[in-house]
């Protein structure tokens, strides 16, 4: 029974976009809890804080930094995910922008 419940409750992830330097993942809980947009870039980048991060989608929250490599938005909606996150992240040689399409539905 408790197994049941738990598994009512777990988050469904899924991959959005990335390649070789940045991947972006959507966690999409079953009930209440909001949905989660995040990012996370590989050794060698960090994430931009100078570029003003963001995920364009009613009930978005602001962008958080985890940490250099990670950061995250949540998102209240019960009707999956759409919308476009913009992200920058840098090397030593160079920033990257990228304006990710997302389309999850629930």
């Amino acid at each position: 029974m408790i197994a049941l419940a738990l598994a009512a409750c777990a988050a469904v992830v899924h991959p959005v976009a990335g390649d070789d330097v940045y991947t972006v993942s959507a966690r999409l809980p079953r009930g209440e809890a909001p949905a989660t947009l995040s990012v996370e870039v590989a050794t060698g980048w960090h994430l931009n804080r100078e570029y003003p991060m963001s995920f364009d989608a009613q009930g978005a929250g602001p962008f958080v930094f985890d940490d250099d490599l990670r950061g995250h938005v949540d998102v209240t909606t019960a009707d999956g995910l759409s919308g476009t996150l913009h992200v920058s992240f840098c090397n030593e040689a160079r920033c990257r922008i990228e304006n990710v399409p997302v389309a999850v539905a629930p």
